[in-house]
């Protein structure tokens, strides 16, 4: 049994009506995914929290004809645990027994054309690095393998030539500028819709809403406010009581 490709992105904490902000990065990472994926090569996406790098990926993989299988480590992974969680992923009991014997069943897993995705990938160490050349490198497995991370998977990548050299493209994530949002904003969420520019300016300069992330958590906590109120778009008195409850009056 595979993994079914089934997954459908989605916004931070389910905002609903939010419409996908089309950055140069989000559109690099399509070509990028496909390009890896063509080539069942190593893919690195990277940069800091909030970026939108994590969304980008799963929206370029989410409609693949293709098993995907979707991992995320914590601040300890081993070897053994990521080829534990990538069996898991695929439908398939991990067997008991040593690292080897699970790395072997990994890739009798993937004989047949599979995209990994890793996120967090920071927290891998060299072993668990050498796992992914293991599988990248082997003539018997199909398989692309995306790296998602924070900057410092930049430095661990680079500090393992064997690792670094195998990457096929990279993609690198930034917080958008205020032009870029002040341009994407009035169509993001119906909230924003007849919104002046001085307010839009103002929620930017008091919130750190370049990130996608923290845009989100915005957006859902002022729809939240307006719905309540049973109004539409947002205004001075909602920038303010949405900025006090997310900051908890420490703006």
């Amino acid at each position: 049994m595979t993994a079914v490709n089934s997954f459908a992105p989605r916004h931070f904490n389910g905002l609903e009506d939010a419409r996908t902000i089309t950055t140069h990065q989000f559109l690099v990472t399509e070509m990028a995914v496909e390009d890896c994926i063509h080539r069942q090569a190593i893919g690195l996406f990277t940069g800091g929290a909030g970026t939108g790098k994590t969304f980008a990926v799963e929206s370029a993989t989410a409609e693949l004809d293709l098993p995907v299988v979707r991992t995320l480590f914590g601040s300890k992974a081993t070897p053994r645990e990521v080829a534990r969680q990538i069996l898991c992923e695929l439908g398939e009991p991990p067997a008991r027994g040593s690292y080897y014997d699970l790395a072997d069943e990994v890739v009798r897993c993937l004989v047949d054309p599979h995209v990994v995705v890793i996120d967090e990938a920071q927290h891998l160490n060299q072993d668990c690095t050498f796992f992914i050349r293991h599988l990248i490198d082997r003539e018997d497995t199909q398989v692309t393998i995306l790296l998602v991370g924070a900057e410092g998977l930049i430095t661990k990548v680079r500090k393992d030539p064997t690792l670094d050299s195998r990457i096929y493209r990279r993609v690198g994530f930034a917080e958008m500028s205020e032009e870029e949002l002040l341009g994407v904003l009035p169509n993001y969420h119906p909230i924003y819709r007849g919104v002046s520019r001085a307010l839009l300016e103002d929620l930017i300069d008091r919130c750190e809403v370049v990130k996608h992330r923290v845009l989100a958590v915005f957006t859902l906590t002022a729809a939240d406010l307006l719905a309540r109120e049973e109004r539409e778009s947002i205004d001075k008195n909602t920038l303010d009581k949405s900025l006090a409850l997310i900051s908890g009056g420490l703006t």
